[in-house]
């Protein structure tokens, strides 16, 4: 079993969230929040954003539409925005 707090640890967590569905969710906030602090943290400076995608996010029917809402909700320019 992997140490608390390790990348086994959150290996297992994305697993779990795969098989179960929460993935697509879960993943919805994970790509919101850098969203809203970049946007925050965005005036007067050149910030961007990266974050890890899993492929059941991006195969959802609503991938796109889910993304465009996040970045007109946080007011974050897609030119800001960038997936690993």
């Amino acid at each position: 079993m992997a140490a608390r707090g390790s990348a086994g640890a959150a290996a297992g967590v994305l697993a779990v969230a795969e098989e179960s569905g929460l993935i697509v969710p879960l993943g919805e906030w994970v790509l919101r929040e850098p969203a809203r602090r970049g946007s925050l943290a965005a005036v007067g400076a050149d910030v961007g954003i990266c974050v890890n995608l899993s492929a059941r996010q991006i195969t959802s029917p609503t991938f796109a539409a889910r993304v465009a809402a996040i970045l007109a909700d946080t007011g974050l320019p897609p030119r800001r925005s960038r997936s690993r």
